[in-house]
């Protein structure tokens, strides 16, 4: 998914500034959130869900407005059925990238040796990252979507 002729467009026209000189962040951006959608399954994987994560209330308050419409699809899969689930509302976003960082934590603690006390304690504190970075319904950012919007998000990894 390229968002860069969509962002150009906009930085064009809301901020009346020529849109290609910001390629090169835009494509870290882009880079980004590739890296995103296949994260290594460790905790270099749950940073470049945060630091992507963390983009999300700038990009959002600079380029998503409730009355206009960028015309970026994004794009999640079902990590059970791989039916996409996409939506031009960048909750859904924000939502896939919580829920992926919970998955995360949850395979980090799995794979943790629980038959030592060291082990244990490390997936003790993985899982329990996960449950913590897993309740969507009371995070702000998401909890203005729509109830199936929400359900789709859950199951996305």
């Amino acid at each position: 998914m390229d968002f860069s002729v969509s962002f150009k467009d906009f930085i064009l026209e809301h901020y009346s500034e020529d849109g290609s000189s910001f390629e090169e962040e835009i494509a870290d951006l882009m880079d980004l959130r590739q890296a995103c959608r296949t994260p290594s399954r460790n905790d270099a994987g749950i940073e470049i869900l945060a630091k992507y994560f963390s983009h999300m209330p700038l990009l959002e308050s600079r380029f998503f407005s409730a009355t206009r419409q960028m015309g970026i699809f994004f794009t999640w899969y079902d990590s059970f059925t791989g039916v996409p689930v996409c939506q031009q509302n960048i909750s859904l976003e924000k939502a896939s990238i919580l829920f992926n960082i919970g998955a995360l934590y949850t395979q980090i603690g799995t794979r943790c040796n629980r038959q030592t006390g060291s082990g244990l304690q490390e997936a003790i504190t993985a899982f329990q990252k996960a449950a913590g970075e897993d309740t969507l319904p009371s995070q702000p950012a998401v909890s203005h979507m729509a109830p199936y919007s929400l359900f789709s998000a859950m199951w996305v990894l």
